[in-house]
């Protein structure tokens, strides 16, 4: 249900950052070690997983909280960021990984196509 709510890139930005703004205001993140800093990480990587929240989405949200240096963050502001940063740094190094193997693809094809090779085929 939530899936096909969020379509659009804007619509998932803000999902993310309605979820951010309700787990602080339900004090999800008040004390020292909160539940909310346990499973944030399992709980972004399930809606990641059911394509809720999509990498871009996920990115951008990122990349704005590390642009921001506001001196009116929460603590518990601080912390959410905190939690979610784990999950955020193996989104970025599988998008890393992910674009460094189509660039090996690409030049493999390029090769190939150089030396006139046919394509290879998988007996794997």
């Amino acid at each position: 249900v939530l899936a096909k709510g969020l379509e659009q890139g804007r619509e998932q930005l803000k999902a993310m950052r309605a979820f951010e703004e309700m787990c602080i205001e339900r004090g999800l993140f008040d004390f020292a070690y909160s539940a909310g800093q346990r499973y944030l990480g399992a709980v972004l990587k399930m809606l990641y997983d059911e394509e809720v929240l999509e990498e871009p989405a996920l990115l951008a949200w990122a990349n704005a909280k590390e642009k921001s240096q506001s001196s009116i963050k929460s603590q518990a502001e601080d912390k959410f960021v905190l939690a979610a940063a784990p999950f955020i740094t193996w989104l970025k190094e599988a998008e890393d990984e992910t674009d460094s193997e189509e660039e090996e693809d690409d030049e493999e094809t390029l090769l190939r196509e150089e030396l006139g090779l046919p394509e290879l085929i998988d007996e794997f």
